[in-house]
């Protein structure tokens, strides 16, 4: 990257940003701690420094309320904050107060953000804090580079197509990548192999069609669908309000599974507070205490019924020669990768062909164990958690296509696929707890990877995050 001076191209307000996170999560935008005011106010970026401060705090504290016990949920922040000034100063910033210019001390993440710590059965610890960990560590970045490149409201197209694409995919994508390879279990009993929390594009079947979405609500509820082993209708009385007849329950179930409507916070707490447990007939449960022979016979039959004994259709065929070239390294096209992670040396295939894959040798308890994770009964809380993401990666989808338009929403979302694709790949291939390692394959890269590495340097390297600005302004005021 190359250093210079950063012209004031006019980022988002981090007020602005932390109002869109309300909207996308869909947060009251006015409660008992803060005012609806505040947040406009904070949104346009009218207030003093501390003030600015105090009320993002607020609105963090009512985000974070939505994952957690809004019981603990302040205390998991005070904790946070205080870890966070612990940490080594990055640098110093000259901040005006009072017509007086103070240094301000630009903190680097603490030592809890990093150190991953799991219990004697593998569970990770302190989740919670990793995530507000990092979600702080992006609002406090995002407001050195409005810092250095200037902010406005509303911020120009250029201005958040350029962040977006430097600053905010890379650090997304790297998030998830790191928290799949410490075994955070956050996307526990999700398919591995898709995308679930983006829209999948769907192109027109012909000149007279129109592309379709199939949104991330949709595909949740797919896997709750498969999970439940029934037709969502068939469990209208409990999805759908009270007093709902059959016609309008099945209309609006319809909806929430094929269309762009994804339900609201109240319904989807409403939804987590049933008793689901015994209705998970499309589940497999694995019992560790059975012979291996009983468990893989178990297991196969549950397989063949979900026709995953077949190995076609190819899906890897299907993807256009630069996807294709981006996961033909890992698959192989086989249907059950989509939902599982596939053996590096051994074909699912091999599996089902193999008369006795026990004796063969063949990775047959590991099979079982990722069938029985995957296709686990999930509790009601992740049941909600998993469709407050999916519904906020869809408003959030939907507010970038009207912002910026669908061909830039569309290339910010494949470009996330890229960059997460490139540092699994480099994770497979190095030490992912060694950033050093990592940075020695990304400035290694060549060919079509180096666009993508490029844009992901600054995640390893603190020369390349101080020369960020230059290259965000520089690609805003090129209009690319």
């Amino acid at each position: 990257m190359n250093a210079s001076n950063p012209s004031q191209i006019g980022l988002p307000t981090m007020g602005s940003v932390l109002a869109f996170m309300v909207d996308c999560l869909g947060v009251p935008k006015e409660s008992d701690t803060y005012s609806y005011k505040e947040v406009e106010r904070l949104r346009k970026g009218g207030m003093t420094s501390d003030t600015n401060w105090s009320v993002a705090r607020k609105v963090m504290e009512a985000i974070l309320a939505r994952f957690l016990d809004p019981r603990i949920a302040p205390e998991v922040l005070d904790t946070v904050f205080r870890q966070v000034h612990t940490g080594t100063v990055r640098r110093f910033r000259w901040h005006k107060h009072d017509r007086v210019f103070v240094p301000v001390p630009e903190f680097a993440g603490p030592a809890e953000a990093t150190n991953w710590v799991w219990d004697a059965h593998g569970r990770l610890l302190d989740l919670p804090q990793h995530l507000v960990h990092d979600w702080t560590e992006f609002l406090f970045r995002h407001n050195s580079l409005a810092q250095d490149c200037g902010s406005s409201d509303p911020p120009s197209q250029s201005a958040v197509a350029a962040w977006a694409m430097f600053f905010v995919v890379p650090f997304l994508a790297a998030n998830l990548v790191e928290y799949q390879f410490n075994d955070s279990r956050l996307e526990s009993g999700m398919p591995r192999g898709r995308f679930w929390y983006l829209p999948l594009f769907i192109p027109p079947e012909n000149d007279l069609a129109k592309p379709r979405y199939k949104w991330p609500v949709n595909q949740v509820l797919e896997w709750w669908e498969d999970l439940l082993g029934a037709s969502l209708s068939d469990h209208a009385e409990m999805l759908c309000s009270a007093g709902s007849d059959k016609d309008n329950a099945r209309r609006q179930i319809y909806a929430w599974r094929h269309e762009g409507r994804p339900p609201d916070l109240a319904t989807i707490d409403r939804w987590s507070k049933q008793h689901w447990s015994d209705k998970y007939a499309g589940a497999f449960l694995d019992t560790a205490g059975l012979p291996l022979r009983e468990r893989w016979s178990r297991c196969r039959a549950f397989l063949a019924r979900k026709g995953f004994d077949k190995s076609s259709p190819n899906w890897l065929e299907k993807l256009g020669t630069e996807p294709r070239r981006t996961f033909e390294d890992q698959y192989r096209g086989e249907p059950l990768e989509l939902d599982i992670l596939p053996f590096k040396q051994t074909r699912f295939a091999a599996f089902f062909e193999t008369p006795d894959p026990i004796s063969a040798g063949l990775p047959v308890e590991e099979l079982i164990q990722r069938v029985a994770e995957r296709y686990a009964p999930p509790t009601n809380a992740q049941l909600r958690v998993r469709l407050i993401i999916a519904t906020s990666f869809q408003r959030a989808f939907a507010e970038t296509m009207k912002s910026l338009g669908e061909y830039k929403a569309l290339y910010l979302l494949n470009w996330f696929q890229k960059i997460y694709c490139f540092l699994t790949d480099l994770h497979n291939r190095a030490n992912p707890f060694c950033g050093s390692e990592i940075l020695r394959q990304i400035r290694s890269a060549t060919g079509q990877d180096r666009g993508v590495a490029y844009a992901c340097e600054w995640l390893f390297d603190e020369a390349a995050w101080r020369t960020l600005p230059s290259e965000i302004s520089g690609v805003a005021a090129s209009g690319r």
